[in-house]
């Protein structure tokens, strides 16, 4: 018989891994859009209905799983009229009802919605080439090791890991995250088999995940973050320390008349859009400035290195993306002026408005910014965080996406890991809409 404990462990993974993996931007939605025409106002409506179903059907699954079945039975209705072209939400939703049910040990119902996720995912010029189907793979292989169906869980094992080894090859681009997730699979196969006996197996798939480790770490070494101040200016980021005077002055000359004068920089790894082009966040002292926070302006400038690693070297810097605004909010009683990090907890966050839509006023900025530290600091001490907590992160992004609804970006500043959350705002209070 399979081990009901390990039945225990692996469905907590299993969830783990289905509540951070499956993201989706809405960059991708409006090329989506483009590509299909624009949504009827009845599937408009479902879309926003579907954000809060999703938010509901996730948090239950995390917190009162009891209830999943229903909280996410619903989602999935709610899912079912979006647009045709938005087959990660319906999967999404199915594959979390195929979790309620798996989490309620109602394993038969479970496989038919996990069969349907992966069929509407695989439509798709990536067949079964992909990520995220390699998790719903794996979600099946656990369903059947539950119903003690060990040979149908090992086909499903292996499907997955195979799904991971054509995702990897499709898009090398991803081979750091994607060799990370497989690797996980393999240990966790290695693990079942083990439990059942077959030790040479369980050794040769421990190897297999050992031997990722090159490819995992290779994309994962990072700059290491240096500060200085530069004629009052602090410099600071992946690269921001190794602006010269020469790049200070042309950056400063660069300031629009009038404006206030430079507080900090920060400056991005080498490559974001071209192999030697090397991007800067120009932050200026602030507009507005009250007790806790403080709006100003942010200027992105760039420019060409003339060779690999040739930082001061003389070159053109220019304005590359339109001016936008930033804030910052205050969270010790340290100065505001204190910032020594790009990860610091006090860092400033850009301030995204989109168009010609009405911007944000003070009072809305300050509205949200106090909502999500409060959400943040409200989980009790000790307890364990949800995935559906709003964390208690550095801010990186305020953005409006309309007149009642934006979004905050949130990033770990000790690790990996970040979190956005959709709110709707007003002068009656703010309510969460979907975090993921």
């Amino acid at each position: 018989m399979f081990p009901t404990s390990y039945f225990q462990r692996s469905t907590g993974l299993i969830l783990f891994l289905f509540l951070c993996s499956n993201v989706f931007g809405q960059t991708l939605a409006d090329e989506i859009q483009k590509i299909f025409g624009p949504e009827t106002p009845e599937q408009k409506q479902a879309a926003q209905t579907y954000q809060t179903a999703e938010f509901e059907c996730r948090r239950s699954l995390e917190s009162a799983p009891e209830s999943a079945i229903t909280k996410c039975d619903a989602a999935v209705v709610v899912a079912r009229q979006l647009a045709p072209q938005r087959r990660i939400e319906r999967s999404e939703v199915l594959s979390m009802l195929a979790q309620a049910f798996l989490v309620n040990r109602r394993f038969a119902e479970a496989l038919p919605k996990i069969e349907e996720a992966i069929e509407i995912r695989s439509k798709d010029t990536a067949g079964r080439d992909d990520e995220g189907i390699a998790a719903l793979l794996e979600l099946e292989a656990i369903t059947y090791y539950s119903m003690q169906n060990i040979s149908k869980g090992n086909e499903f094992m292996e499907a997955a890991i195979k799904s991971y080894e054509g995702a990897i090859e499709r898009l090398p681009s991803m081979e750091s995250s994607y060799s990370r997730r497989l690797q996980m699979t393999l240990r966790r196969y290695a693990e079942i088999k083990k439990a059942t006996g077959d030790t040479a197996a369980a050794a040769a798939l421990t190897k297999k995940a050992d031997d990722l480790a090159p490819a995992i770490a290779a994309a994962s070494v990072q700059p290491v973050e240096q500060f200085r101040i530069l004629n009052g200016v602090r410099l600071m980021g992946a690269t921001g320390s190794l602006l010269t005077e020469e790049d200070l002055n042309k950056i400063r000359a660069l300031v629009p008349a009038g404006a206030p004068p430079i507080w900090m920089i920060i400056g991005k790894p080498i490559g974001s859009y071209a192999t030697l082009d090397w991007e800067v966040n120009v932050y200026l002292q602030p507009d507005f400035t009250s007790k806790n926070l403080r709006v100003g302006r942010l200027l992105t400038l760039s420019a060409d290195l003339p060779a690999a690693g040739q930082f001061s070297a003389s070159k053109t810097w220019k304005q590359t993306l339109i001016p936008y605004r930033y804030g910052q909010d205050r969270r010790s009683e340290r100065e505001f002026q204190e910032v020594r990090s790009e990860k610091d907890l006090e860092r400033p966050f850009k301030v995204v408005e989109i168009g010609n839509q009405e911007k944000f006023d003070i009072e809305d900025i300050a509205r949200i910014i106090g909502f999500i530290r409060a959400e943040g600091a409200a989980a009790p001490a000790g307890a364990p965080r949800l995935s559906t907590n709003v964390q208690p992160w550095a801010i990186q992004e305020l953005m409006r996406w309309n007149a009642t609804e934006a979004e905050v970006h949130l990033v770990n500043p000790s690790g990996p890991g970040s979190q956005s959350v959709r709110m709707r705002f007003g002068t009656d209070g703010v309510s969460i809409l979907q975090l993921r």
